[in-house]
């Protein structure tokens, strides 16, 4: 009988210890960077873009996060020309501002040790760009307005990105980070297939610092004979 309770407790003990263990929270963290997105960077006629970007994400498990972001950029284009015609000088001014919303919802997968200082990271993911457009256009004849109006409108575009990054601790809650994303299209797929590789492909790159909240890992005690 005391050698049946011994093996019952010899093979419940990895269960209590499995029960007595807790499960890793998901960590939370925040991030603010600064994006640079170029499109269509293999093209001479491509245009790079300055802007903020913020990110909240999740730390699954120490290798796995999953992260929304959302990135701005604006850029405005004015046009002023004259020319003359059978009636007189015309004067055309058009003036458009064009504001980008990048938001990407991505896959983190920590390549190299959680422990570590420096971690490498791949990041996958959809993104959808939201494009607000307003434009001021004004034409005038011998000095007399004929032409004029105002206009806006929102376009959306899929896209689909992948790339690394690369995280540095500077604290247990505070980290560099930066990423270098490659960014393919989507919208009109799959008529776009015709199309040069070139013209279907952008580049965004992020750097800035994140911050988790939580509970984190407290580090571990030395072993049994170590100082």
């Amino acid at each position: 009988m005391r050698s049946a309770l011994l093996l019952a407790g010899w093979a419940g003990s990895p269960l209590l210890c499995w029960a007595q263990a807790a499960p890793r929270a998901v960590i939370p963290y925040v991030g603010a960077s600064l994006s640079v997105q170029t499109s269509q960077p293999f093209n001479a006629y491509s245009s790079t873009r300055l802007g903020p970007a913020f990110t909240v994400g999740a730390e699954l498990n120490p290798r796995l996060a999953l992260q929304l972001g959302s990135a701005y950029v604006w850029r405005r284009d004015a046009y002023h020309g004259a020319y003359t015609t059978n009636v007189g000088l015309v004067v055309e001014d058009n003036d458009t501002r064009l504001h980008t919303f990048t938001v990407p919802i991505l896959l983190r997968a920590t390549l190299t040790r959680p422990a570590g200082r420096w971690h490498v990271d791949g990041l996958a993911g959809p993104t959808i760009y939201y494009y607000v457009t307003h434009r001021n256009y004004l034409q005038t004849t011998q000095g007399q307005i004929t032409r004029s109006g105002t206009d806006s409108y929102v376009e959306t575009q899929a896209s689909l990105t992948l790339g690394p990054g690369v995280r540095y601790a500077l604290t247990p809650r505070l980290e560099l980070a930066a990423n270098a994303l490659a960014e393919l299209y989507l919208s009109g797929f799959p008529y776009t297939l015709a199309a040069p590789l070139s013209s279907q492909l952008s580049s965004h790159l992020l750097a800035g610092v994140q911050y988790r909240f939580g509970q984190l890992r407290p580090p571990r005690p030395p072993a049994s004979g170590q100082l």
